[in-house]
């Protein structure tokens, strides 16, 4: 997941917002949420920046008898999403209290309720927490989000060694979980589960990828807990501080990833 990015909304907690929207798209990527109706399900809503349809659809589902934790996590997001975060605790903390991934993945929702109210040294080490309890790519970007509320907090020693955690949490020239080497870095503007929607995304930032400088954006696959996942990509990089830098200027919200 992750899901806020491809998704990609920015609202006033700017850059960071992406970096976590981005982070929910790939981990909610890994949620079966499919309702056999045939409509959206509350995942594809939540994928598609439709908040306030997946926060109806994924408390309706959490609000069943032997409802899993799945739902229940999407409803928080989605309402923090909304800003709405009395509703958005109401679903994530319990989550929170529970183990495993998806309590991880609660309580970095729960950290950008923190960070945004105010309280970025809380959520600095929550989600340092949150970065040690995951893997890969998700242990990555919880470390890289606690980076920048640690210097928001006013603690750039901190900040420097989350970042460093970030890169190393997954460094370059590793074997990814879809089974290709990383050799280099990328920016990744979007992880969605089907097709159509990655397409719809690299239409969307074509200008501004171009404008940039970076060549076309790209489909490519990588697989989560064996579901493919469709990335969006845009550009090529030796280095992480290149990558960071083009994303810094490219003007849409976005992470560094290793490149496949």
């Amino acid at each position: 997941m992750i899901v806020h990015q491809p998704l990609t909304l920015v609202r006033s907690v700017g850059p960071l917002l992406g970096l976590i929207l981005a982070m929910w798209a790939i981990w909610i990527g890994g949620c079966s949420a499919g309702s056999g109706s045939g409509q959206a399900t509350y995942r594809e809503q939540y994928e598609a920046g439709m908040y306030r349809q997946a926060l109806a659809s994924a408390q309706a589902r959490a609000g069943r008898p032997g409802a899993s934790s799945e739902a229940a996590l999407v409803a928080g997001l989605s309402a923090e999403a909304l800003r709405d975060d009395a509703t958005a605790k109401r679903w994530l903390e319990p989550v929170a209290r529970s183990t495993g991934d998806r309590a991880a993945r609660a309580r970095a929702g729960l950290a950008l309720i923190e960070l945004r109210t105010g309280d970025p040294l809380r959520a600095a080490r929550d989600l340092e927490i949150v970065s040690a309890q995951l893997s890969g790519q998700d242990a990555r970007e919880a470390a890289r989000v606690s980076a920048t509320a640690y210097e928001r907090a006013g603690r750039p020693t901190d900040a420097e060694r989350m970042r460093r955690r970030a890169v190393g949490a997954m460094p370059a020239g590793s074997r990814t979980s879809a089974g290709f080497v990383a050799t280099g870095y990328t920016l990744q503007v979007g992880a969605y589960s089907t097709r159509s929607r990655a397409n719809q995304r690299v239409a969307e930032v074509g200008s501004a990828v171009r404008s940039a400088g970076l060549g076309p954006a790209r489909v490519e696959l990588a697989s989560r807990d064996g579901r493919v996942l469709y990335l969006v990509h845009v550009g090529r990089f030796s280095t992480f501080d290149d990558a960071e830098r083009a994303r810094r200027t490219l003007g849409v919200s976005t992470i560094v990833a290793e490149a496949l």
